[in-house]
């Protein structure tokens, strides 16, 4: 999987602002953010499409290879030197999950296992 999240901070610049014709806000509050795309659509939609659009696909592309080898090389570091997956679990190896991710599918399969272990003791 390449890069989950990468910020697109092409449609912040300054670039991005000179496109648009207007200097985008730094922050606003949840709802406000919508009420200014909408004002910047109705204004100026080519501009509010090349600086925010655009500019996020154009930055995409030119990230892809770099996202690529990026993602070799944590797969290779999580798989082969942290070794972060000991516990038998079903997530895919050399992908990154966070502890707690790993604690409870871990967790359950050794649930799993051991509800089996059990249902074989029994049946003896």
């Amino acid at each position: 999987m390449i890069r989950r999240s990468r910020i697109h901070h092409w449609t912040c610049s300054k670039f991005a602002d000179f496109i648009r014709g207007e200097k985008k806000p730094y922050a606003l509050e949840w709802h406000k953010w919508e009420e200014w795309r909408k004002e910047q659509k109705e204004k100026r939609p080519f501009r509010y499409w090349l600086s925010d659009t655009f500019l996020g696909k154009l930055q995409n592309i030119i990230y892809y290879p770099s996202d690529v080898l990026y993602t070799i090389r944590i797969y290779i570091r999580n798989r082969f030197i942290d070794k972060i997956q000991y516990l038998k679990t079903d997530l895919e190896p050399g992908e990154y999950y966070d502890l707690d991710d790993r604690i409870l599918h871990g967790l359950f399969n050794e649930l799993v296992i051991l509800g089996q272990t059990i249902l074989v003791v029994m049946s003896i």
